[in-house]
């Protein structure tokens, strides 16, 4: 399977098991999510997956940083597909590709940024 930056992708269950983290977002059982936004570092081939998340939660978030005079440059609100998605940089990680199962498909397409200016800040 050819990974593309800016598409949106599911990771195996395999990855969770040997890496055993126990920060990282799981896969649920019952949906197919998390699904994470993936950049490959062209230095190491390993991709960063960044998780993608509902928003609500974390414009407050977002909100409550900046009024405290902290960051809030870990997480990053984008449209995709008409839909606004938190994108959590705070809790990115590093993958081999071997371990990215499959790409988000809604709706018979691939999801993804379509945007390049956003995939490329």
């Amino acid at each position: 399977m050819a990974i593309t930056t800016g598409k949106l992708y599911f990771v195996s269950d395999a990855f969770f098991k040997k890496v055993s983290d126990p920060f990282l977002k799981i896969n649920y059982d019952e949906t197919k999510r998390p699904h994470y936004f993936a950049i490959k570092d062209p230095v190491t081939e390993l991709y960063w997956l960044v998780p993608c998340s509902s928003v609500q939660k974390f414009e407050t978030i977002i909100h409550t940083r900046k009024a405290n005079g902290k960051p809030a440059d870990g997480i990053r609100i984008v449209t995709i597909q008409d839909k606004k998605t938190a994108l959590l940089f705070q809790d990115m990680f590093p993958i081999a590709a071997h371990y990215i199962e499959a790409p988000y498909i809604r709706g018979g397409q691939e999801v993804r940024i379509a945007d390049p200016k956003i995939i490329q800040d």
